[in-house]
């Protein structure tokens, strides 16, 4: 979470990368309209439970790893 949050929408990422219609090209970042449009009054927990619902239904699949992205989780 950010350090501003809950005035700061938080930002959902998900390791390793997946391919679903809610994340973005990278696979990385959630980009889920409750996620982008978050104010202080939702509750993160039901915006959590919405993604998770979704991935249950419409399960991602696991993105191709880029090395520069490996790079930043894998030491030599």
């Amino acid at each position: 979470l950010p350090p501003q949050f809950p005035q700061e929408k938080p930002v959902i990422s998900v390791f390793p990368p997946i391919r679903h219609h809610l994340m973005d090209k990278q696979g990385v970042y959630v980009t889920s309209p409750l996620a982008n449009n978050f104010t202080m009054h939702p509750d993160l927990g039901k915006i959590i439970q919405s993604l998770l619902d979704e991935f249950w239904k419409n399960p991602p699949v696991l993105a191709p790893l880029q090395q520069h992205f490996l790079s930043k989780y894998i030491s030599s």
